[in-house]
């Protein structure tokens, strides 16, 4: 599988000081985020696996794209049983919480 450069709990905080609430939404709960950490260990494809709303998923899939610009891949890339790199998909929870 593969893994964030700096460890799960930076990828969370990453996560939380990075996300914003899109202008006049009061919603509060998860986005569910599917995305391919490719072979190079940046992040290809996102789909929502469960929406929270249109503005909402924009947030979250905005915010995990950002994460390719930090000037280095996000992600230890996967590998199959052989050693192989391969694109591997990933499932998040984005979670968004009135303040």
């Amino acid at each position: 599988m593969p893994s964030y450069i700096d460890g799960d709990s930076a990828l969370f905080n990453y996560i939380n000081s990075h996300l914003r609430y899109p202008p006049e939404t009061c919603s509060h709960g998860k986005v569910i985020l599917q995305f391919v950490v490719k072979k190079d260990g940046y992040i290809g494809e996102i789909k929502v696996a469960r929406s929270l709303g249109q503005d909402m998923d924009e947030e979250a899939i905005k915010m995990i794209k950002s994460l390719n610009d930090k000037g280095y891949p996000p992600f230890s890339p996967g590998s199959n049983d052989t050693g192989e790199l391969v694109d591997v998909w990933y499932t998040i929870p984005v979670t968004f919480k009135v303040q």
